[in-house]
């Protein structure tokens, strides 16, 4: 009985301690002397902001995850406006105004999302460090963020400013490079009056539409009225077209092959033809149209001592290729044009898609699928996929087709500031006086260097063809 009772009362310790070589439970509990009742409110507490952390959180978190729009949420375009242009915007009547607000709403959707692109890229296992916020007259603050990605360690000095019942950001420092100070050296000389007509091409409404169809390659685009087209003018280039005083050029090209191609086989064939010309990578993604998977690349590269920013879709239909070149001479205007080019890929359209079986020709009506095709819709079987067969080089007399970089290459990027785009006239991508096939716009003009770090060193491998 007397030994029941000895392993009873061990077992019970041995429960008490918490197990084996644990601690005891009251050896866990934390030394709470000094610790006073209650804390006293300092004198006026009760008119005290809420913090603006919780804000701040969330506008890093959308540059680290690529969503544009949680940036633009947390960010005062009116307060950036009073910065940039200052008292002559009182001299705006309330319409002025208000399309003012509208255009630099979507300068900065379009600021935030390529920036938000890039910063994502470098977020992998990234480690941020928060500061306290440094407050001014309760109304104005600044917290400085230290971010330690796999690509090195950057800081970013965020302003805000408590407004309308909230706090908001107005302006950034990224890297020693204070974004108000860049969008105001992109300006120059240039006035509130002429910064807003020169906002209108990229930002209003077109007044029509003309469409360029080609039936061999089974390919529809629109492109704005005002627009200049060349077709047919060789069998690789089915199409070029200018626009916006020259700051603006589309090349619509064209390749056939003996066996049907992926994306993945087109996109590394191209790859090899463009890497004398030092690309460097901006982003890329894919999109579909009618299970027919496209490809998109952001980048920058050089020809005839030319620096040129270019988005290049890759659309490969079975045998058949088609890729459309979007130039633009500087990366502003890259920048300002994408909603243009949004809404002239928007209107794409695939009439005939190879098939297992041939060719499957669209109707009419259903020209304009979406790019993820919903339950119900036509979406053809995949194209026969034979032995992969070397892509026949482009044509020598034709700009050679873009590539996505591959991981191979170090993509030295500068972003700059999205400074608006340069006034009309200066410079003249049409062409008209230049030799068939060498259609490339001038040289950009000299802008600021925002120091904005470069995107991940893989070339974009989240994304793949």
């Amino acid at each position: 009985m007397e030994r029941k009772l000895t392993i009873f009362l061990v077992v019970g310790l041995w429960l008490v301690m918490g197990g084996l070589g644990a601690e005891p439970a009251w050896a866990q509990i934390s030394d709470a002397d000094g610790l006073v009742l209650d804390i006293p409110e300092p004198p006026g507490a009760k008119q005290e902001l809420p913090s603006p952390i919780p804000m701040i959180y969330e506008f890093v978190g959308g540059l680290m995850g690529g969503d544009q729009d949680r940036c633009l949420s947390n960010f005062d375009v009116p307060t950036f406006l009073a910065i940039i242009f200052g008292a002559p915007l009182k001299r705006l009547s309330p319409a002025e105004y208000q399309e003012l607000f509208a255009y630099q709403v979507q300068v900065q959707r379009n600021e935030f999302r390529f920036l938000s692109r890039i910063m994502h890229r470098m977020a992998k296992d990234a480690k941020f460090n928060y500061s306290n916020p440094r407050f001014h007259n309760n109304v104005q603050c600044k917290v400085v963020v230290q971010m330690r990605t796999t690509k090195g360690n950057h800081t970013l000095e965020l302003y805000a400013r408590y407004s309308n019942e909230r706090w908001a950001i107005y302006d950034y420092i990224l890297d020693g490079k204070r974004f108000t100070q860049s969008f105001k050296e992109g300006l120059g000389n240039l006035k509130l009056d002429g910064y807003i007509a020169s906002l209108r091409p990229f930002y209003d409404d077109f007044p029509g539409t003309r469409t360029i169809r080609n039936d061999e390659y089974g390919i529809s685009l629109k492109v704005p009225s005002r627009f200049q087209i060349k077709e047919k003018i060789s069998p690789n280039l089915l199409a070029s077209v200018t626009g916006l005083d020259g700051q603006f050029l589309l090349h619509v090209q064209a390749a056939q092959y003996s066996t049907a191609q992926t994306l993945s086989q087109v996109a590394a064939e191209i790859k090899n033809t463009i890497l004398p010309f030092n690309p460097r990578l901006y982003d890329q993604w894919k999109t579909d149209i009618a299970g027919v998977d496209i490809g998109h690349v952001l980048f920058q590269f050089e020809k005839n001592g030319k620096t040129l920013f270019t988005h290049m879709v890759i659309i490969p239909m079975g045998k058949k290729l088609v890729v459309l070149n979007f130039y633009h001479g500087s990366l502003p205007l890259m920048k300002h044009m994408t909603n243009i080019r949004d809404k002239m890929f928007d209107s794409l359209t695939l009439t005939r898609i190879e098939g297992r079986g041939g060719e499957l020709s669209l109707p009419g009506d259903d020209l304009g699928l979406p790019a993820s095709p919903a339950t119900g819709e036509m979406t053809p079987p995949p194209p026969a996929m034979d032995e992969p067969q070397p892509m026949a080089p482009p044509p020598p007399q034709e700009p050679p087709e873009i590539p996505p970089p591959g991981p191979d290459e170090e993509p030295d990027i500068d972003t700059g500031e999205p400074p608006p785009p340069p006034p009309p006239g200066a410079g003249n991508a049409t062409g008209e006086d230049q030799p068939e096939g060498d259609d490339y716009p001038p040289p950009p003009p000299p802008e600021p260097n925002a120091d904005y770090p470069p995107p991940d060193e893989s070339g974009g491998s989240e994304v793949s063809f």
